[in-house]
């Protein structure tokens, strides 16, 4: 939802599919800007958005969009938990909202509704529950990765903080190799660009094109 903002040159507000409010999502800000450029609501160029994560800023520029994130924090190079007798060894970070972050040989073969609801009601995450992040290291510039999100309570095909997250995460971890890193998605393919080294991040930003597939009007209830 898109409301007028003292601050930047609009609100956006995130709600998830179970009516709960989120701080902040990545490609709902990707989409977000581009909307607000398509209606000439917003001139092409940069557009800032205001979240409860903070101001984000975009780059439009025809129906490519790209994002800076507010900076990570809390971040912990290792999580452990156990499920159903199993170790789970990941990491954790705040991209605006909370991630857990696992890597694995063969993505496809996790069983992501069976695990990850457990990992993101665990005791450790309590009480705001964390987003569940599977990644399989494809080669020293890409990742394929899979997100359960909270407050859809579901896998989603593209999750744009889980994509930053996981590729912090193992760039800090020394697990990627460059500053430019490729993301596979159940959506499709979004790039990271990480500015700075991994003792000290300057800027973070998430990109790839956008397309505008569907227009409608919704009008109140009227008794």
């Amino acid at each position: 939802v898109l409301e007028n903002s003292l601050k930047a040159d609009a609100k956006m507000r995130i709600f998830n599919s179970d009516g709960s409010e989120a701080e902040m999502c990545g490609n709902a800000a990707r989409c977000s800007a581009r909307v607000l450029v398509h209606k000439k609501l917003i001139i092409p160029g940069e557009v800032s958005l205001e979240t409860l994560s903070g101001i984000i800023t975009a780059q439009v520029k025809e129906d490519t969009v790209k994002i800076k994130m507010t900076p990570p924090h809390s971040f912990k190079e290792e999580v452990h938990i156990k499920i159903d007798g199993t170790d789970y060894i990941g990491s954790f970070i705040n991209t605006g909202v909370p991630h857990a972050v696992f890597l694995t040989d063969d993505i496809n073969k996790i069983d992501l509704l069976e695990i990850a609801p457990k990992i993101r009601n665990n005791e450790q995450f309590q009480p705001e529950g964390t987003n569940v992040n599977f990644v399989q290291i494809l080669d020293n510039n890409s990742i394929s990765i899979r997100t359960y999100e909270r407050g859809v309570e579901d896998e989603t095909y593209a999750c744009g903080t889980g994509v930053v997250a996981s590729s912090i995460v193992n760039f800090l971890k020394g697990n990627l190799k460059t500053n430019k890193i490729k993301v596979l998605a159940k959506g499709g393919e979004l790039t990271v660009a990480i500015e700075g080294t991994p003792d000290k991040i300057e800027n973070i930003y998430l990109g790839s094109p956008v397309e505008i597939i569907y227009s409608a009007k919704i009008y109140p209830v009227r008794d």
